[in-house]
């Protein structure tokens, strides 16, 4: 899955669902060390992975054309606060960034 997030300083990010099958490994490879999986995957990846990629441009948010988005967006915060998935304060902290734009 490959989704925007808003940032700390208020612009969008492109990201990706990294946590959306954190259980698969285990499922697929019971008893293993994830550290040795993570090891044996190293040989496996292209070779840009796990290095920083420098971005010569910024975007910015429109805010005609981001507005649209701030309502699912906020549902998504409230849903993985209620869930568990984001701590009360870090969710707070998004609200606020998103709704004083």
């Amino acid at each position: 899955m490959v989704y925007n997030y808003r940032t700390p300083e208020g612009s969008w990010s492109p990201g990706g669902a990294s946590g959306c099958g954190s259980g698969a490994p285990a499922a697929v490879f019971p008893g293993q060390v994830p550290a040795r999986l993570d090891a044996s995957a190293r040989d496996h990846e292209p070779p840009a992975a796990g290095h920083t990629v420098r971005i010569r441009q910024v975007l910015r948010p429109y805010p005609a054309r981001t507005a649209r988005h701030t309502v699912p967006y906020l549902k998504l915060v409230d849903e993985l606060e209620r869930r568990g998935r984001r701590p009360g304060a870090l969710a707070a902290h998004a609200r606020a960034r998103t709704e004083s734009r």
